[in-house]
């Protein structure tokens, strides 16, 4: 990778991304194309973030109760991770 814009297109769920090839590459320059990240992490749909003042996060239940968790990094419409114990209760508001 040669440059990532900053600019996040939340509506598109698209970044802008340009790449530096091999001159044996047999490309034409101008090229565009889809390019689709994967991991092995496991992510939460955005239908589980809500915003509590500045911060994004996810309403869990601890001890019968509602707390909220912030999760630092997240975009509102895009997938997230979230490093919580597997029996944690995630509410959907």
């Amino acid at each position: 990778m040669r440059t990532v814009e900053p600019v996040f297109d939340t509506a598109l769920g698209s970044q802008r991304v340009f790449f530096k090839l091999p001159a044996s590459a047999d490309l034409p320059v101008g090229l565009t194309g889809v390019l689709r990240w994967q991991g092995n992490q496991r992510k939460l749909p955005p239908r589980f973030l809500v915003r509590q003042g500045p911060e994004l996060g996810v309403i869990i239940q601890k001890d019968g109760k509602p707390l909220f968790i912030a999760v630092p990094g997240s975009v509102e419409g895009l997938p997230f991770t979230l490093a919580l114990p597997t029996d944690t209760k995630v509410i959907r508001p």
